[in-house]
């Protein structure tokens, strides 16, 4: 069952990685994907990047084309941006599940600045 609360937090961590792309698009400006946020215990969400910019982001209730999806609680996706958590430790503990692009990934790490 989504809670307000979750459903809130959910939409600060999107803008919060929105924000962080766009401010750092220069790293990224031939990047050109769509990266799907499956949150455990809210709405999922989905965001097209065009050129290194947040092109649109959606709720997205269904599996929508994305290079890379993220499965994770609102929770560590926050822990994971504030790098209380760390990308590798947050995998090998299978707090965040990954299906698609390594190469994808890693492209979104330096574009939201984390470790």
């Amino acid at each position: 069952m989504l809670t307000e609360d979750k459903t809130m937090q959910a939409e600060e961590v999107i803008k919060n990685i929105i924000k962080r792309i766009n401010s750092n698009s220069k790293k990224g400006k031939d990047w050109n994907n769509a990266i799907q946020f499956v949150f455990t215990d809210s709405d999922p969400y989905w965001v097209k990047i065009s050129d290194g910019k947040v092109e649109k982001v959606e709720k997205a209730n269904k599996k929508q084309d994305a290079v890379v999806t993220l499965t994770c609680s609102v929770d560590i996706l926050q822990k994971i941006l504030d790098n209380e958590l760390g990308t590798v430790m947050a995998l090998v503990t299978r707090k965040v599940k990954v299906d698609g692009s390594i190469l994808a990934i890693r492209k979104l790490r330096q574009a939201v600045g984390i470790n």
